[in-house]
């Protein structure tokens, strides 16, 4: 068999070339184009469909038609719009634009093309605040896209035959010369048919191949010119989309800002009028009530506007003072004037209202609610009252303080070398017995200041009252009922037990003598929360949770004279002899000191209560822990320094701490203490006892600067009164060694003790 030539060969596979990628021309561009085409139709009409239901939102939830046909102009205004149909949440027709077409490609169906892919529909929600109020139908026609589709599909079928017949007539005249450029060409093929239609065939001569060429390059410059077409008409659209977009979103925002101004606006007036606490009026010449406005009504039981048709004279029929207010300027004068009415005080200005010929055709009041004020203009006087003496007491309790020191130690020095059945011993006893309960005098008049040394700990009121309960019922004897109420899951508090012991018995023995004939006494504790109404009466209280102790009596109760002076130190009303006056003076220091609230409730012959209120706390109930037995004086060794200006008190100190074995260095001030070290040569110094406050140097900086050299110094403070160098506020900083004078040589001795071996 004879084989086929070169030529035929080429001639062959040329043609098969050339046929295939006319067939590949012919059938892969068409569908990729229609491909795209119906990719854009389905973006424009996602993104125009969005665009319009989100700008029609504010016309279909106000129903409002005329906005919706305006909206929607622009829309409209689009060829490829084939209808639009706005239905309602209640599934009625609101808006339609060619409402027969959309009937007829039953518009209500889910996004899709029609049968012969003629139209495509879409339904889009429409929403108000993420609610949906309706959906936005849209039918788009696709014929205008389907025909530049379509042409350009003939464009490349008429390219494919051109190319095919072309090919077929280059492959006659085939030959040796031609096929290098062949071979070029089809290269040339196979990167358009990739998709790179940049690419262009090279001509090398003016003959057929060099036409063939030429003519393939047009073909490729025709189907590149097809897809520019389609890209600059996509592009186009998505400018337009996009500056719609921005034109809708600039107009929403400019509606909302209006309306939110608008809103502001309308409540910032509402609130002024509703919250002013004035009490705005107006009457016509007759006295007819024609305005009445203002916060202040609410006090006197009025609602807004309530008596506006009512006669001023009817009204106020019981205020005379008020009907000549009303009928003075009725006449034309102008004034102001003080008020009293239902418990409430206002300060009230009256002005004549006339008209352009200056006829009086009415009047206007505005009244404003000075009650508080004035009940805080008494409390203002009360606190001032209170402060003044708790400095005095104050002051007086310092100096107090330091000769009971010398006092109590000394006494319990000498008692410490007398037998008990001394004479002097009795005597000694009776003197260090008074030196305590001057102590305790000093104490009372400390927490009534606000000025003593306290260590609160967490603690629940029901277990105080638990464990006070034997104590406070032989306070009050047989003749009163005792009876206790405490709360369910009560909160915790933050005081000091000791403190919180003398608040409770002396509101116990105050309530008990209230009722010299016996009675009942009640003892409550409760959860509560002080809210802005309870601020209102109560000045210089912090809203918040609070626990309440309330201590309740049916005796003789106190009038309002009694009542404001009951707080105050050394007033009593009791026989001489009978009371110190500092009971509740003690009460009010302590509550106040723990940045609580104290208010006393009583009427004469209705008996009193004496509410406490404590600031709640989150922390557990701390665990009580039993004090030490003081049976013996321990015996010791290490080298102490004391610093106190007062001698007699350094004194005491310096002899008590030599009889149980220290060795001690004494000065009266802190460049003193330094001077003694210098010269002595002293290496080493375990502790340091020094007062407070003392002249030209501190205890603290003492201890600052005797740290440098004695690092492992220990310090013991002691003081007469508190400063904000060892006390902040009243409170005892943690873990911070301190002697509360007057203390007795045993205490401190167990102390200092103490300090040294831990």
């Amino acid at each position: 068999m004879r084989l086929l030539s070169i030529r035929t060969k080429l001639m062959l596979v040329f043609t098969l070339l050339v046929a295939g990628i006319s067939l590949f021309i012919y059938f892969y561009f068409p569908g990729k184009m229609k491909e795209q085409a119906y990719e854009l139709i389905i973006d424009e009409a996602h993104s125009i469909t969005e665009i319009a239901a989100f700008s029609i939102s504010p016309a279909l939830l106000f129903e409002d038609n005329d906005t919706a046909e305006e909206m929607l102009a622009g829309v409209k205004n689009n060829n490829d719009i084939l209808y639009i149909v706005i239905v309602n949440q209640n599934g009625e027709i609101f808006y339609a634009f060619n409402l027969s077409e959309a009937e007829k490609y039953n518009f209500r169906n889910k996004n899709e093309f029609t049968q012969f892919n003629e139209v495509y529909k879409i339904s889009y929600p429409v929403k108000n605040n993420n609610l949906i109020i309706g959906t936005f139908h849209v039918g788009f026609s696709t014929h205008k896209l389907l025909y530049l589709v379509k042409e350009s599909k003939n464009t490349i079928k008429m390219a494919s035959i051109f190319i095919f017949s072309f090919g077929v007539l280059a492959v006659f005249i085939i030959s040796l010369i031609i096929t290098s450029p062949l071979e070029s060409m089809a290269r040339t093929v196979q990167q358009i048919a990739k998709g790179d239609l940049k690419q262009r065939a090279s001509i090398k001569s003016n003959d057929e191949i060099g036409d063939f060429a030429k003519a393939f390059n047009c073909m490729v410059d025709t189907l590149e010119a097809s897809y520019q077409q389609l890209e600059n008409f996509n592009k186009n659209l998505e400018n337009r989309v996009r500056e719609r977009t921005k034109l809708l979103i600039s107009e929403f925002e400019e509606r909302k800002k209006a309306e939110e101004e608008a809103q502001k606006s309308y409540e910032l007036v509402h609130t002024i009028i509703s919250n002013t606490p004035l009490v705005i009026t107006a009457v016509d010449k007759n006295g007819i009530f024609t305005y009445s406005e203002g916060k202040g009504l609410e006090k006197m039981g009025v609602k807004p506007n309530q008596i506006v048709g009512q006669s001023a004279f009817e009204v106020f029929k019981e205020h005379s003072i008020i009907l000549d207010n009303i009928r003075k300027v009725l006449e034309g004068n102008s004034f102001q004037y003080t008020i009293e009415l239902r418990h409430l005080v206002f300060e009230t200005w009256y002005e004549p209202l006339k008209d352009s010929k200056g006829e009086i055709t009415g009047a206007i009041s505005v009244s404003v609610d000075i009650t508080d004020k004035k009940r805080l203009e008494i409390q203002f006087l009360q606190a001032q009252k209170m402060e003044t003496v708790g400095r005095l007491a104050g002051g007086v309790a310092h100096d107090f303080n330091n000769i009971l020191t010398v006092i109590t130690g000394n006494a319990e020095i000498a008692l410490m070398s007398l037998s008990p059945d001394n004479q002097l011993y009795s005597d000694i006893s009776v003197i260090r017995s008074s030196a305590h309960r001057a102590a305790n005098l000093i104490r009372q008049l400390l927490a009534f200041s606000r000025r003593q040394i306290i260590k609160p700990v967490i603690l629940n009121l029901n277990t105080t009252l638990l464990d006070m309960d034997k104590m406070l019922r032989r306070l009050i004897g047989e003749d009163i009922e005792y009876v206790t109420l405490p709360a369910d899951n009560l909160w915790n508090v933050n005081i000091d037990p000791g403190q919180i012991e003398q608040v409770l018995t002396n509101l116990i023995v105050n309530a008990r003598d209230a009722m010299p004939m016996g009675g009942k006494l009640t003892i409550e504790t409760a959860n509560v929360t002080l809210d802005k109404k309870y601020i209102e009466l109560h000045r210089y209280v912090e809203p918040g949770e609070y626990v309440m102790l309330a201590v309740s009596d049916n005796g003789e109760g106190m009038d309002e004279e009694i009542k404001t002076h009951i707080f105050e130190p050394f007033y009593t009303t009791k026989e001489v002899g009978k009371g110190t006056g500092l009971g509740l003076s003690t009460c009010y220091g302590i509550v106040k000191q723990n940045k609580g609230n104290i208010w006393v409730y009583s009427e004469p012959g209705h008996g009193t209560t004496i509410k406490v209120y404590l600031p709640k706390v989150h922390e557990k109930e701390a665990t009580s822990i039993n004090a030490e037995k003081l049976n013996e004086l321990p015996v010791g060794a290490g080298n102490i320094l004391v610093v106190e200006d007062e001698s007699m008190v350094r004194h005491m100190v310096v002899r008590t701490l030599e009889g149980k074995g220290y060795t001690v260095f004494r000065a009266s001030n802190g460049e003193e203490a330094l001077r003694i070290i210098k010269n002595e040569k002293i290496s080493k110094i375990d502790l340091l006892i020094t007062d407070v406050i003392m002249p030209i140097m501190g205890g603290k900086e003492l201890f600052t600067k005797l740290s440098v050299n004695f690092p492992d110094i220990k310090v013991l403070y002691m003081s007469g009164y508190t400063d904000d160098s060892i006390v902040h506020h009243g409170v005892l900083e943690s873990g911070l060694a301190f002697l509360q004078k007057p203390f007795s040589p045993s205490v401190m001795v167990r102390k200092v003790q103490h300090i040294l071996t831990h």
